[in-house]
This record gives structure tokens, C-alpha cells and sequence, in this order.
């Protein structure tokens, strides 16, 4: 894997973990405004976690496969 290739797929995983970002920071502001827009809370933070969950699964197989390559003597050194 080259330091290209895994720089895209880095910032590719921090994207979705800023989408995550953002989607907290709209439950935390329905919150303190005694959720007045009548959002399902429940339903914002599932997706938070789906977002967050997804990106930790696709980072830890990257690292894993990586380890793998490396220990094969097929990695990036």
C-alpha cells in the first residue's frame, strides 16, 4: 500500500467521522433547547453510532490487512 493510497483512505474515514461530528453537534443543540424542533433524538444517535461503528470496522480491517501484508513480507517498507 502506498503512502497515497492510505492517506485517501485516512481521510476518507475522517470524513465520515466528521459527518458524525456534525450530526452530535445537531442532538446536542436539540437538547439544550429542550428539543423544541421535536427531533427524535434516539433515531440521531443511532445514526451517529452506525457512522462511527462503520468507520472503526473499515480502519481496523485496513490496519489488520496492513499488519498481515507486512508480516507476509508484502507491506509498504
Amino acid at each position: 500500500m502506498t503512502a497515497t493510497v492510505d492517506a485517501e483512505r485516512i481521510r476518507a474515514e475522517v470524513r465520515e467521522l466528521q459527518k458524525a461530528s456534525a450530526v452530535l453537534a445537531c442532538i446536542q443543540c436539540a437538547a439544550e433547547y429542550d428539543n423544541e424542533c421535536d427531533a427524535d433524538l434516539a433515531d440521531a444517535v443511532a445514526v451517529v453510532h452506525a457512522f462511527v461503528s462503520a468507520a472503526s470496522a473499515r480502519i481496523d480491517a485496513s490496519l489488520l490487512k496492513d499488519e498481515k501484508a507486512e508480516i507476509e513480507g508484502k507491506g509498504p517498507h
